[in-house]
């Protein structure tokens, strides 16, 4: 399983005195997002978040820039997205790690829009959809014949 051996590399680094960087965490929380893996993609960003806000780990480890971007967020977005129970709660936290990149000044993509319908067709989510679309056209994103 992919996402097994992707949380023991890093866990691997860690007891080595190696923490991860923006790279290692996205990779990561791409395979979340693929696997639809929503509370590991959270611990991971919260793992990341912390990294970000802490400059060292504690004296004896070195911690590598760790940077929030566009892929991060897509993946955690991507992630609750296709959670297999596609709950309201998945949904909202979808929409909640959306606004958090939009307040720092990143875009989702056009494709991770359409990713987000594709996932709302499969668990047969209308709502979703309709505020996916909304915030496609409120960010300025334009619907493409995937769309």
């Amino acid at each position: 399983n992919k996402l097994e051996w992707g949380q023991k590399v890093l866990e691997e680094m860690k007891t080595v005195g190696v923490m991860g960087d923006t790279s290692t965490f996205n990779l990561l929380l791409s395979i979340c997002g693929h696997v639809g893996r929503q509370d590991v993609a959270q611990d991971t960003l919260r793992e990341m978040k912390q990294a970000w806000n802490t400059s060292t780990a504690n004296k004896d480890r070195v911690r590598a820039e760790v940077k929030l971007d566009q892929h991060t967020y897509t993946s955690v977005v991507l992630a609750c997205a296709r959670a297999p129970k596609g709950t309201k709660e998945n949904w909202g936290l979808a929409f909640k790690y959306w606004a958090e990149a939009t307040a720092a000044g990143l875009t989702l993509s056009l494709d991770t829009c359409n990713e987000m319908l594709v996932a709302c067709e499969k668990l047969g989510r209308r709502e979703p959809a309709l505020k996916v679309l909304e915030l496609m056209n409120k960010y300025g994103i334009k619907a493409d014949i995937a769309s």
